[in-house]
């Protein structure tokens, strides 16, 4: 059985398999659009936040929690691999980010324990 998408979203530790890593970094993208939607709404149009545009601190906020819950997917993606969580830091180089993530997505975690923890997709039930 997979772990749950938004198991263990803020944290380092432990370990995510593939699937878990694919939903939650599909529920990520989604709810990126969504903010940045609103936020291009509201600045157009001037909806909410006394009609002005959306304030550039909630903006800041926004793409901090986002951007902290990506790398602490990807780092425990990596821990499933058998690598450090630094190696997560890739993501964010320009092009080979990508390749970084595709490779995430397509290489097997180690079965059974690791140094991080046990194997997520033997959960105890």
């Amino acid at each position: 059985m997979s772990k749950p998408a938004l198991d263990n979203l803020f944290t380092m530790r432990g370990r995510r398999n593939r699937m878990s890593f694919l939903w939650l970094n599909l529920l990520l993208a989604l709810t990126f659009a969504e903010g940045v939607f609103i936020m291009v709404l509201d600045a157009e149009f001037g909806w909410g936040f006394n009609e002005s545009s959306v304030p550039p601190y909630l903006f800041a906020a926004y793409i901090i929690a986002w951007s902290l819950a990506v790398m602490m997917a990807a780092a425990q993606r990596c821990h499933d691999c058998g690598l450090s969580g630094l190696w997560a830091m890739l993501l964010y180089v320009p092009y080979l980010g990508a390749l970084i993530w595709a490779v995430a997505l397509l290489l097997p975690g180690q079965g059974g324990s690791n140094h991080y923890g046990a194997d997520p997709l033997r959960r105890k039930r």
